[in-house]
């Protein structure tokens, strides 16, 4: 198992107080998430997402997974950190670095990426390993594509493409949206709007439900390979926040 897929997929969680004016999107209101993680239909552990300002205009997204239940018995001691940092520029989320932490027993890994803007190059470290890249100002770690496609489905404007970096190579996914669908977080049903990303080079289609009155935070995240799904179990905002959009798409 690999919650980091849970970051890949679990493409997307949304939303702070003094930059909410600055950003104009009720996607960057602080919270706090928690999720069920299921492979292949077996519930094996639990994800919490957080969102918090980092001063100076700066965000930190963060995501810490570990197993539960089953999962436990079958991956003692398993559990994954996720960390993107980032801002603002033109309107659209920036990535200043990703950090991922992962260990299983007493295995453990990690990837590190830097992002300089300036350059237009992003360095990637891997368990020692260093790759350059180059970037678009498309390109997204592989966590904040979450936040990324949540806030442009709130404008009504989801890009055609978006390029995600991973181990140090980057990829193409392209995105449709689906039928709206109403959902249940415990007993209060929600209205969603989704949508599908498709990458031909990994192969993998990732699908995500938003809640526009959650301010887009997904209710439901599913990957196909491997079979996962993330659900969401509770949400909290770390301020009153204003109203959601609700406008159709």
């Amino acid at each position: 198992m690999s919650p980091r897929a849970v970051g890949t997929i679990a493409l997307l969680l949304v939303l702070l107080p003094a930059a909410l004016a600055q950003a104009d999107s009720t996607v960057l209101a602080p919270y706090k998430a928690d999720y069920s993680l299921a492979l292949h239909g077996i519930s094996v552990g639990e994800s919490r997402f957080s969102l918090a300002p980092d001063g100076e205009g700066k965000y930190l997204y963060t995501a810490d997974a570990h197993t539960t239940g089953l999962g436990a018995l079958l991956k003692s001691g398993f559990k994954t950190s996720q960390k993107s940092r980032f801002t603002l520029a033109d309107g659209r989320l920036q990535a200043l670095s990703y950090d991922y932490a992962e260990q299983d027993g007493d295995e453990k890994s990690s990837e590190d990426i830097v992002f300089d803007w300036d350059k237009r190059s992003a360095m990637c470290d891997e368990g020692g390993r260093q790759k350059a890249n180059l970037l678009t100002p498309e390109t997204y770690d592989v966590f904040l594509i979450q936040l990324a496609v949540a806030m442009d489905m709130e404008k009504g404007a989801l890009a055609k493409k978006y390029t995600l970096l991973d181990h140090g190579e980057t990829a193409e996914y392209t995105s449709s949206q689906l039928p709206d669908q109403k959902m249940y977080v415990d007993k209060t049903e929600l209205d969603t709007v989704a949508l599908r990303l498709h990458s031909d080079r990994k192969g993998r289609t990732i699908s995500v439900w938003l809640a526009p009155a959650l301010h887009y935070l997904p209710v439901k995240i599913e990957q196909d390979k491997p079979a996962m799904v993330l659900t969401l179990d509770d949400i909290s905002f770390e301020t009153p926040a204003p109203a959601a959009s609700t406008a159709a798409h």
